[in-house]
């Protein structure tokens, strides 16, 4: 099964449709779009779930909700606080396997380059909602 399928792709006003990968689903406005840009979005990319925040929603306009809702599809209002994380989900999966070895914070650090305070916060506080990928942030 496709990774693709799990993931939330965000959308700014100057996110192109062919940025997005056609098996998505669900994608997070950032920002609101123009409708007729929004609608055009929504069909080409078959989606059917928008995530976004509650001033995000306030700004979209009813008009816009409206036509989503009667394209069938859902709007979720969510919150998705804090930065993306930085690292790499594959150097995460390694921390975290490293710290269930009984591998110090200081062992960590030097075995993967990692900070030991950004290891600890992986390990005990993260609540990984948003990674960073190059330019662009995906919503888990």
């Amino acid at each position: 099964m496709d990774l693709f399928l799990f993931m939330r792709f965000p959308v700014w006003p100057y996110t192109h449709a062919g940025e997005i990968p056609d098996p998505a689903e669900e994608i997070h406005l950032v920002r609101p779009l123009p409708k007729k840009r929004l609608l055009e979005l929504v069909d080409k990319k078959k989606v059917k779930k928008v995530f976004l925040s509650k001033s995000c929603l306030s700004r979209l306009g009813e008009k816009k909700a409206k036509a989503l809702r009667e394209k069938g599809i859902e709007i979720i209002v969510e919150s998705k606080r804090g930065r993306a994380l930085g690292i790499p989900l594959d150097r995460v999966a390694e921390v975290v396997e490293l710290h269930k070895d009984f591998q110090s914070f200081r062992k960590i650090e030097k075995l993967t380059g990692i900070p030991k305070s950004t290891a600890h916060y992986l390990v005990k506080y993260a609540v990984r909602q948003k990674i960073k990928d190059k330019n662009s942030t995906i919503y888990i």
